[in-house]
């Protein structure tokens, strides 16, 4: 992301729809955690509908798994399922443990 209030906003939009997310499950999915964030920038570019597929596909990998929350492994399925977000992207930002390698993918 661009600045450090491009971060911020960008963390508060995923705080919210984490909020509305726990009225269907029984806690935070941790949308708005910094690294979350980054990934999710990676594999959207910010891009709200592109955000919002992603959500709903992985809230359903979730519930089908009677989750307590969306999980990482979640958003790594409806990442790959999803393939025009994905389309030109060499890795999966929801499968990596290491965040930084996304950093270094985008430079």
């Amino acid at each position: 992301m661009e600045t450090e209030e491009d971060r911020t906003e960008f963390q508060r939009l995923m705080f919210e729809l984490d909020k509305k997310i726990t009225t269907v499950f029984e806690s935070t999915s941790n949308l708005a955690d910094e690294e979350c964030c980054e990934r999710f920038m990676y594999a959207t570019n910010g891009a709200m509908h592109s955000i919002m597929l992603l959500l709903r596909q992985a809230a359903k990998n979730a519930l089908s798994r009677n989750a307590e929350r969306i999980e990482l492994g979640d958003l790594a399925r409806a990442y790959e399922r999803i393939s025009h977000i994905n389309d030109g992207k060499e890795l999966n930002p929801f499968a990596m443990r290491d965040v930084h390698l996304l950093r270094k993918q985008a430079e």
